[in-house]
């Protein structure tokens, strides 16, 4: 993998990976849309997804950002701070195809 540091993000040693499978939720109310992850199907989100600026796509594999409704599976970084009460999660891969490099 390359360096990829630089973006804004936490500390890399305070991140757990997990992986996580649940609906895609998506809220289009911002400027560029917010991804979250209802994992007990109870139509709440239970972890707010990051994948990064909008821009991104990843150069490696044909991942893409998940839509409204999906169900998907996240490999992520997990980190221990929370943003508006819900655990954020860096996404590394959506549905098993790379999405970007752990740090």
């Amino acid at each position: 993998g390359g360096t990829h540091s630089g973006h804004g993000y936490c500390n890399p040693d305070s991140l757990i990976p997990v992986t996580v499978s649940g609906t895609a939720i998506v809220d289009s109310s911002f400027m560029s849309p917010a991804y979250y992850l209802d994992e007990d199907g109870d139509g709440q989100a239970d972890y707010h997804l990051n994948f990064g600026p909008w821009w991104y796509t990843p150069d490696s594999s044909n991942a893409t950002r998940p839509n409204d409704g999906d169900f998907i599976t996240i490999y992520g970084g997990q980190h221990d701070s929370l943003m508006g009460n819900l655990p954020v999660i860096i996404v590394y891969e959506i549905n098993g195809l790379f999405w970007r490099d752990p740090y």
